[in-house]
């Protein structure tokens, strides 16, 4: 739904319309939660208390260790990898998002809201206008730093898509986020789609093209004639 809306939104502009569309990097997501601000937001929206205790039971000393060759490795903490984290994620960030909601910032369809389209860790933001986006990207880090995660400056990009009737846009200052300087470029990713200033549909398909020749040709030293390889359904699907 969130890759949706941000389609929808970008093929609303035309003419001399522009859209500034940016993608946000949380770094080490689910590793950097604090769990002490997780429950505490879990507890406020009214969580069931049995379901709180066993939350915070199976994200209290949570410890993994390797073993190879009979050998095991000391523990080390895990932060991640459970069905529910990326639930728990969207319940870290929500007010975030409804905060830029509040305030207006951010682009619409119609009368709908959609100026930060986002799952989990894949944060969009969209605005029509270069100051608002600017003021949107300054929520987020404030939020980010009030809730103790970063947002990765270098895997973070914006890309500007414009109408048909428009020019490139004179104005091509830097987005800021916090002190430092985010990419502005032709081409970014957004919940494994490319996002593009031009060529998007081609570009995926490709994409997707090259995806499904590397993964059939990876798989022809097992086999995938059925005789000792994969199932007959798995070949033909991957052709």
């Amino acid at each position: 739904m969130a890759a949706l809306i941000l389609l929808e939104a970008c093929s609303e502009i035309a003419g001399k319309q522009t859209i500034f569309v940016t993608t946000l990097d949380s770094q080490k997501a689910f590793d950097v939660v604090s769990h002490e601000i997780l429950m505490d937001r879990l507890y406020h929206y009214g969580l069931n208390l049995n379901l709180w205790n066993i939350i915070e039971e199976l994200y209290s000393g949570v410890t993994s260790s390797v073993k190879w060759k009979g050998e095991t490795s000391t523990s080390f903490d895990i932060h991640q990898g459970g069905v529910l984290s990326s639930h728990l994620y969207k319940a870290y960030i929500n007010e975030l998002l409804l905060d830029l909601q509040k305030r207006n910032l951010g682009t619409h369809i119609g009368n709908n809201y959609v100026g930060c389209p986002s799952c989990a860790d894949d944060i969009v933001l969209l605005s029509l206008n270069r100051e608002e986006m600017q003021e949107m990207l300054n929520i987020v880090d404030n939020y980010s730093k009030d809730h103790r995660f970063n947002i990765h400056p270098q895997k973070s990009n914006v890309i500007i898509k414009t109408g048909k009737k428009h020019k490139d846009p004179e104005n091509s200052d830097a987005f800021k986020m916090g002190n430092n300087d985010l990419n502005c470029s032709d081409r970014t990713t957004h919940l494994g789609l490319t996002r593009s200033t031009k060529d998007e549909t081609r570009i995926n398909a490709e994409d997707r093209i090259s995806l499904a020749r590397r993964t059939l040709f990876s798989l022809l030293k097992t086999g995938v004639h059925g005789s000792n390889g994969l199932h007959p359904k798995s070949s033909y699907r991957i052709y």
